[in-house]
């Protein structure tokens, strides 16, 4: 018993088989044994003979389109053969000749509705179950107003066991296909999980270790910087050297953001919360990212509007830094010689962050997925990640963020977090 059990898990509930295709395999092994089952019991039960061949034939169906499944590979077509055979021929066949709608076939309709739902995809799957239901409603219709066309059963015994026989095995069947439709669905979420942990200790360990060379790079283009601006005759050097600090800057940015990311799924994004001052935070966010952002054809504009006397916030500064940094980063990269403002005011009991450009703008039906992780939107680069960090972030400080654009006008981000 413990070796066809065995057997029967490996050729048939491979973890390498397609999701579908157990579930294809579940239905065929579980109406063989219908089948047998509906057949010894409408042996029992006094059915007509036509009653136990056409259960017979459904077992013997079922064991050839399971063999020639695994054989060729070709699933698909062969649920859709026990699809039409099965759901649209035989169940309406034994339907008529099984007492009707007095009988138990109405369970094994609301079966083939059930198991359709789980087995197709949602177009097909909308097309057929509107059909299924419409056509056995329409059998239904006849046996109500045609009543010579059932095969009514001999006795009312007969009636009441066909019925509760037949409930307990479509209860029983659709069960199992459901527990293992879950069992499925849980181990394929285990595998997404331990590839998003993998995905995330990568970048963890990738970002570790380009933190301190990019470190290195921007230090010394900065310290090129100040010894070139002395020579009047390296005005060109100094401009790449700005460049040079300006990428390294950048790619140091989606390092941090790796690093976020890999936060987000350890858990342990918030490390410190304390009162704290979102001006200050501002101003260290721009003096330390964009210093060199302002001056020049080539440049934005940097306006900072914060009101005075704006109270604290409950956050982890270093995390708040990051969402101004992240913000103002994606203003910087879709404007070009343009104006960015950044303002922070008062509003009930939040104080209201924004991050207004009058670059590019977003395409509107771009607006609902820019939150989403490794979502970047057409033909834009980067990691992807930057405006899911600044969502989780501010979530996680019990806040919000919603954006406001328009192509080619502008954008505008608002993030709400709760003062102290």
């Amino acid at each position: 018993m413990k070796k066809a059990v065995s057997f029967i898990t490996n050729q048939y509930f491979n973890e390498r088989l397609d999701f579908r295709t157990q579930i294809f395999n579940t239905l065929a092994l579980l109406w063989i044994a219908v089948g047998i089952v509906s057949a010894v019991f409408g042996a029992v039960s006094h059915a007509v003979t036509i009653t136990i061949v056409i259960d017979m034939l459904t077992a013997v169906m079922a064991l050839v389109l399971l063999c020639v499944a695994n054989r060729t590979g070709k699933f698909r077509a062969c649920f859709l053969i026990m699809l039409v055979v099965l759901f649209f021929i035989l169940f309406p066949i034994l339907f008529f000749i099984r007492g009707g709608y007095l009988g138990g076939m109405p369970s094994f309709f609301v079966f083939a509705v059930v198991f359709t739902i789980i087995m197709l995809e949602w177009r097909k799957r909308l097309l057929v179950t509107t059909f299924l239901i419409i056509f056995y409603l329409g059998c239904f219709l006849i046996a109500y107003f045609y009543p010579e066309t059932v095969t009514a059963f001999a006795t009312v015994e007969d009636a009441v066991l066909d019925v509760i026989g037949r409930c307990v095995i479509a209860s029983i069947t659709l069960a199992v296909v459901i527990h293992q439709h879950l069992i499925i669905y849980d181990r394929k979420m285990k595998q997404l999980e331990q590839l998003d942990r993998g995905r995330a200790e990568l970048f963890s360990n990738i970002s570790h270790e380009m933190k301190t060379p990019l470190t290195v790079i921007s230090t010394y283009a900065q310290l090129l910087k100040n010894k070139l601006e002395l020579l009047p005759e390296a005005q060109d050097a100094v401009e790449d050297s700005l460049l040079i600090t300006s990428e390294a800057n950048q790619l140091g940015l989606i390092v941090s953001q790796a690093l976020e990311f890999s936060r987000t799924t350890e858990g342990t994004l918030i490390q410190e919360i304390k009162p704290c001052h979102i001006g200050e935070i501002i101003t260290e966010s721009i003096s330390s990212h964009f210093s060199g952002a302002s001056g020049g054809n080539n440049y934005n504009r940097i306006d900072l509007k914060i009101d005075e006397g704006l109270p604290p916030i409950l956050a982890d500064a270093a995390r708040v830094r990051q969402v101004v940094v992240n913000l103002v980063s994606n203003a910087v990269r879709h404007t070009k010689g343009g104006i960015i403002t950044i303002s922070a005011s008062l509003r009930e009991k939040s104080v209201v962050l924004s991050v207004t450009d009058n670059g590019e703008g977003i395409p509107e039906e771009e607006i609902p997925m820019i939150f989403e992780r490794w979502y970047t939107g057409a033909g834009n680069v980067g990691s992807g990640l930057g405006l899911y960090i600044c969502k989780q972030i501010v979530e996680a400080h019990n806040g919000k963020i919603t954006t406001q654009s328009e192509l080619g006008k502008g954008t505008c981000f608002t993030v709400f977090l709760p003062i102290a």
